[in-house]
């Protein structure tokens, strides 16, 4: 069974504030991601493996339309773009096939993403494919079929990514009530009737499809604390997508700013570091749109939204300072501080933090100068 949304179709009626979140990081990277690729010369192939409607209730747009109409950019810029939409419920494939109607690039299909994996496995033998997963409930991932695309990263020249949603809440929610432990108690504030799905049951074998192995026993057993589970959780699943992309980062999203756990995390996977970059700026553009909400309407003589939406910029300063220990080229640099803080800064506030601090001499520069190019190699003066 793959279940990809919620059997009385609710979930479609109103898009939730902390969805909006997934949405602008997939419209922020796009543009750039199919400028990029489209140099490549090679077709490209964008799937939604979970489409739903295309459309919420309230208007607001679904991915299939979000990826639509950045395809349609691109395929009126002579870009060799196609789409594929997949939905498994034949109500939703309905609304899907209308609501993407004017888009000629756009093919929707009914069924579930394993239907459809073996044909997107071999279309990666040919083309830059983007996958972008977002299941409703644990039942829609399958590990051991998703690798059958993700193996062609290695296997061919081909570029070849992922971006998914996993509900890591959810994923261990049901991992305690497999393994018969108390179930954890709902955060201040948090919405009770979202995850309907996380109370139903499921066996330990399916929670090992969805994760590639049965690892996560092992962060069960520890005695974590839930917050530290669920971030453990998502750890192990970035290092299963380790083992096929070079680049693999997270972003954590949370239904509201001030909880521990978050709601669900986006989970990135690339072989080049270029992509990192792009979509480490698209989560970081995603996180300043909804920081510019959350702004006061009056101004505060402190900071008072939380770090989480308005990073420490004196953190940016020590991570500087402490990766530069050895001379590094700018660009390299760059990226790893975008590994350790993805989503925070983009990549125009480290380049202008550096340039800053080999002016305050606190880095130093084999050219002796402030203005530098990616290539140049800077470090840390030693006092």
């Amino acid at each position: 069974m793959a279940l990809g949304h919620k059997a009385d179709k609710s979930f479609f009626d109103r898009k939730k504030p902390w969805s909006r979140h997934k949405d602008l990081v997939l419209n922020y990277y796009l543009p750039p991601y199919l400028a990029k690729v489209g140099r490549l010369g090679s077709p490209i192939l964008l799937v939604d493996g979970f489409a739903g409607p295309g459309k919420f209730g309230d208007g607001s747009r679904g991915s299939p339309l979000i990826i639509a109409e950045n395809a349609a950019t691109a395929f009126h810029r002579g870009t060799a773009v196609r789409v594929l939409c997949i939905e498994q419920d034949v109500e939703l494939y309905s609304e899907l096939v209308t609501n993407t109607a004017t888009y000629p690039m756009v093919e929707c299909r009914n069924g579930t993403l394993q239907n459809f994996l073996p044909d997107i496995a071999s279309a990666a033998e040919t083309h830059t494919v983007f996958l972008y997963v977002d299941p409703y409930a644990i039942e829609g991932l399958d590990w051991a079929a998703f690798d059958t695309v993700f193996r062609h990263v290695q296997a061919s020249s081909m570029s070849i990514e992922i971006l998914m949603n996993f509900n890591a809440v959810a994923f261990v929610r049901r991992a305690r009530a497999a393994m018969k432990m108390t179930a954890p108690e709902i955060e201040d504030g948090e919405d009770e009737t979202s995850d309907p799905a996380d109370s139903l049951p499921i066996g330990s074998e399916l929670l090992s499809r969805a994760v590639g192995g049965d690892w996560w026993l092992d962060v069960l057993r520890e005695g974590l604390s839930f917050p530290k589970e669920v971030g453990a959780i998502v750890d192990g699943v970035c290092r299963c997508l380790g083992k096929r992309f070079k680049e693999v980062c997270h972003l954590m999203v949370k239904e509201r700013w001030g909880h521990a756990v978050p709601k669900y995390a986006l989970v990135f996977g690339s072989r080049h570091p270029h992509a990192l970059m792009l979509m480490n700026n698209a989560a970081a553009r995603s996180r300043e749109a909804f920081a510019d909400m959350e702004k006061p309407g009056s101004p505060t003589l402190f900071e008072t939204r939380p770090l989480d939406l308005v990073p420490d910029q004196s953190l940016l300063r020590k991570r500087l300072r402490d990766l530069a220990a050895s001379p590094m080229r700018r660009i390299e640099l760059v990226q790893t501080v975008m590994r350790r803080e993805f989503g925070h800064f983009t990549d125009s506030e480290i380049t202008g933090c550096i340039r800053k601090m080999l002016t305050e001499g606190i880095l130093v520069s084999e050219t002796g100068k402030a203005i530098i190019n990616d290539f140049v190699r800077v470090w840390t003066r030693r006092s």
